[in-house]
């Protein structure tokens, strides 16, 4: 149930590695990791612009700065 509910924000491959649940999955997914370098760096770079796009700070307060202009101009003089 928790694959599906992140695979919105995240993509295997490309900002983070999926695995399953079981044990054998999960020891797949390591040595992959630790073995394919170019894996892990398109990962890494993947991962830090995916926080750059939805957790900066900067980009949440337009956003929030929008809606309340928004609602502002909506309000009767």
């Amino acid at each position: 149930m928790l694959m599906a509910d992140i695979r919105h924000v995240f993509t295997h491959g490309e900002n983070c590695y999926l695995a399953s649940e079981d044990i054998s999955s999960l020891a797949h997914g390591l040595i992959e990791l630790g073995t394919d370098k170019d894996l892990k760096s398109r990962i890494i770079k993947g991962g830090h612009e995916l926080v750059e796009e939805k957790a900066n700070i900067h980009n949440e307060l337009e956003k929030v700065e929008t809606l309340l202009t928004g609602l502002v101009s909506q309000q009767p003089s």
